[in-house]
């Protein structure tokens, strides 16, 4: 049984939960082509988000491939002297050719 403090809301047309009805939005007329961009611009966002979700699985199928930085030190260290013996035979290799043996 409803409480005698409660506000009782009465159920017009014009006025329905406690919430008063907006009058309704004007139409406007538009041209044949002005309706026919308006009725295609939510399919070509549906077609975009349509082709957005085509490139999701081709990612999720094949994950990118990312460099092995296992034995990191161990490869830099043999590259650093990889290029230092490439630098030191230059080097002889001038000093040979400039000064003789």
């Amino acid at each position: 049984m409803p409480n005698s403090s409660t506000t009782n809301i009465k159920h017009t047309p014009d006025r329905l939960c406690g919430e008063e009805r907006k009058p309704p939005e004007k139409t406007v007329k538009l041209a044949p082509q002005q309706h026919q961009q308006t009725l295609d611009l939510p399919m070509k966002k549906l077609h975009n988000i349509l082709d957005g979700m085509g490139i999701l699985g081709e990612i999720l199928t094949r994950p990118p491939t990312y460099p092995d930085f296992r034995n990191g030190f161990d490869k830099d260290r043999a590259a650093l002297r990889q290029d230092m013996q490439q630098i030191v035979r230059e080097m002889n290799r001038q000093i040979h050719k400039s000064y003789g043996k």
